[in-house]
């Protein structure tokens, strides 16, 4: 290769490097914008309110990152959120507004806004499933929800359309109206993680193992033969289950989690799970 190919290859790499930076950037502050308009009550579904850790330090990066010029600033501060940027009293290098302060006014405002829509569940479940229906059919692969209190059968459904593409569903903070619900869930079987957890330990979920809901449930597992990793937590009756779902043979799990009243059920248990023989993780 003479001296001008390797100077057009280089100067190619640099403008690819360059143009693979530009399309993140992009999508970063697209991000944050989308998260603080949803917080003040601002766009088509309710994103924010399924944020359950939010780290400002982050929108701070943003917002003194190098890229963050007066032009984008203007974009991003744009309609909406105009009355957030707040101007510093001393010029200075970009960017030219008091980052602190704008970063509070942000957390103040949305803090505000979240908890005012916080109670307002009759149209949480609605919102959920608007949201998931919105995507392109088949498209989710991964879906956690760290808290499933405003989980209703709309939203339990709604992970059905897109029941072949998931293969990672953790559902946390399930309350006793949403554990009935899971059964829903009949068309996510090409899941290869499930983590589910309960509200609390002593929550008797699972202790009938003649309730619809219980052999509903099983029926669901075990139509998921590509699962390789389970998490159940906080069910009273989650060994019996578990007993239930591990002497199937075409379930071969990797790594289990099991946790609930270590007092009961647990022979069969372990007699069902001695024939788990790809377990790596206990």
């Amino acid at each position: 290769m003479d001296y001008a190919s390797r100077r057009f290859a280089q100067e190619e790499r640099v403008t690819r490097s360059q143009l693979s930076k530009e399309k993140y950037f992009k999508k970063w502050r697209s991000l944050w914008r989308t998260i603080i308009l949803s917080s003040l009550g601002k766009t088509r579904y309710p994103y924010s309110q399924y944020i359950q850790t939010l780290q400002l330090q982050d929108l701070e990066k943003l917002l003194t990152d190098v890229e963050f010029n007066a032009r984008i600033s203007q974009d991003f501060f744009q309609g909406e959120l105009e009355h957030f940027k707040i101007d510093r009293l001393i010029q200075c290098r970009t960017p030219q507004f008091d980052v602190a302060e704008t970063i509070t006014e942000i957390g103040e405002d949305s803090a505000a806004g979240r908890a005012h829509r916080k109670g307002d569940e009759s149209n949480s479940d609605q919102a959920m499933a608007a949201f998931l229906k919105g995507l392109r059919p088949q498209s989710l692969e991964s879906f956690q929800a760290s808290d499933c209190y405003n989980f209703g059968p709309q939203s339990f459904q709604a992970l059905n359309y897109h029941g072949k593409s998931l293969t990672d569903l953790t559902l946390h903070v399930l309350m006793p109206h949403n554990v009935s619900l899971i059964p829903l869930l009949r068309s996510c079987t090409n899941l290869a993680s499930l983590s589910l957890a309960g509200i609390a330990v002593s929550n008797s979920y699972f202790d009938d193992p003649t309730s619809d809901t219980f052999l509903e449930t099983v029926a669901w597992l075990r139509e998921c033969k590509q699962l390789r990793v389970l998490t159940l937590r906080n069910f009273s009756g989650a060994y019996t289950l578990m007993t239930h779902i591990l002497s199937d043979d075409c379930i071969q799990l990797k790594s289990l989690l099991c946790e609930g009243d270590p007092f009961r059920n647990t022979g069969n248990f372990l007699t069902a799970l001695a024939d788990q023989l790809s377990l790596r993780n206990l």
